[in-house]
């Protein structure tokens, strides 16, 4: 079974790709790179499928040749399997699926943010970014292998645990609201023959409202953690 990773792409220019391809290849070697583009409104010329693709391949693995002369580490690049894939915002999710890593290194903030909490809600593939260590120089561009740099899984960030964490702790309250307000409900509606039974009318609404507030609590909550991976990853 080959082994598949994934770049969310946002724009057409090749350069773009390149530093996520060839540290993808450093770090795992997978034996197929796709370049996923998601359709939006930010977003709205693609890659069609094609010529189109055909044409963004080549000056992808032609600026992987140019750049293999000079810098190592990009020579192993030029034998992996490179494909694009356009997609649909809603198809976001397949992303994640049956693949070994995403990178998110060119991905507009929304759908990189989209994509970590997805995989950590669902328990999706390692999510990794190329973090940079140099300082920005004008008109220097840093290279894999020559520049020092940290390939980062964004899912393995302080703030993703939590965020982790918070989605398993989600699933269990919104269990455990479930089961009770139908507990409470069945009572209440029994209270209509049962006279001693109709407290459980007033306990029914104040658990709505409780289950109310403890979901906006979660989600403001989990949106603070994730605005701490989108800081983290800038």
């Amino acid at each position: 079974m080959k082994r598949v990773a994934r770049i969310i792409g946002f724009s057409e220019n090749e350069a773009t790709y390149i530093d996520s391809i060839a540290a993808l290849q450093r770090h795992l070697q997978p034996d197929k790179i796709e370049i996923v583009f998601v359709d939006s409104e930010q977003n709205p010329e693609l890659p069609e499928k094609g010529r189109k693709q055909s044409a963004f391949i080549k000056r992808l693995h032609d600026a992987i040749h140019a750049l293999a002369k000079e810098y190592s580490a990009y020579s192993p690049c030029e034998s992996v399997t490179l494909s694009v894939e356009n997609i649909r915002r809603d198809e976001l999710n397949s992303i994640l699926n049956n693949v070994m890593a995403v990178d998110v290194s060119a991905a507009a903030k929304d759908l990189a943010i989209n994509t970590i909490s997805n995989a950590l809600r669902y328990g999706g593939p390692p999510i990794y970014y190329v973090k940079w260590l140099t300082k920005f120089e004008p008109g220097k561009r840093s290279r894999i292998g020559e520049d020092p740099y940290v390939y980062e899984d964004l899912t393995k960030l302080d703030e993703a645990r939590l965020l982790s964490r918070s989605y398993r702790s989600q699933s269990f309250l919104l269990l455990a609201l479930v089961l009770t307000i139908a507990v409470f409900a069945v009572l209440a509606g029994l209270s209509h023959w049962l006279e001693q039974l109709r407290v459980f009318n007033e306990i029914l609404a104040i658990t709505s409202i409780v289950a109310g507030f403890a979901g906006l609590f979660m989600a403001v909550f989990q949106s603070g953690l994730r605005e701490g991976i989108t800081r983290r990853s800038s």
